[in-house]
């Protein structure tokens, strides 16, 4: 079934933009000048929202600036980038943004970034005898970062498949580049 979006819609489903629509000036007041920091920007598609939003003049129409959007590896790099980096907000894992809060930071959610998680994957190397996620057992599996979606959903795909988590050797490998760079040269069997 194919989904189509209208131009708020599509917009609100970015988290960024539903936070930038909470500091809102008045019309007719200056802008609002926001830094943000998004998940693995530019790499993925989490930034789709607000990238499009500023391209179709959306955040001018509601009178915000967004001077520049922070990249991050994801999960508790991104939660420090909101909480610690100054920034107002960010585009950030739902488990990363729920261990912040319960762990004391001044934090809010306000909406979701993504509709869906299918652009994560795991990969492994060609010639590799990995060929479904019940191969994991015994094997060293990296996500991003703790806290991360990636780590949320490996868990989640291990339970489903009735694979006990204890019996994947897990492992917080960074972010994107560093989880492909430790498959290539042997510190993964699956990024």
């Amino acid at each position: 079934m194919r989904s189509t979006l209208n131009r708020k819609d599509f917009v609100a489903l970015g988290a960024s933009a539903l936070t930038l629509a909470a500091v809102v000036p008045a019309r007719g007041a200056s802008p609002a000048a926001l830094d943000i920091t998004v998940t693995h920007y530019p790499a993925q598609d989490y930034a789709l929202p607000v990238v499009i939003a500023q391209q179709l003049g959306y955040f001018a129409h509601e009178n915000i600036v967004v001077n520049s959007i922070v990249g991050s590896e994801g999960g508790g790099t991104t939660v420090r980038n909101i909480a610690q980096g100054g920034l107002k907000l960010g585009q950030v894992a739902t488990p990363a943004a729920i261990k912040a809060i319960l762990a004391g930071e001044d934090l809010r959610i306000v909406g979701g970034g993504v509709q869906s998680a299918g652009t994560i994957s795991w990969s492994v190397k060609k010639d590799s005898p990995i060929k479904s996620i019940r191969d994991f057992v015994g094997k060293k599996v990296g996500f991003t970062n703790p806290g991360s979606a990636s780590e949320a959903l490996i868990k989640m795909s291990l339970t489903a498949n009735k694979i006990d988590i204890a019996s994947v050797n897990l492992r917080a490998a960074g972010g994107l580049c560093e989880n492909l760079t430790l498959l290539n040269n042997g510190g993964l069997d699956a990024a």
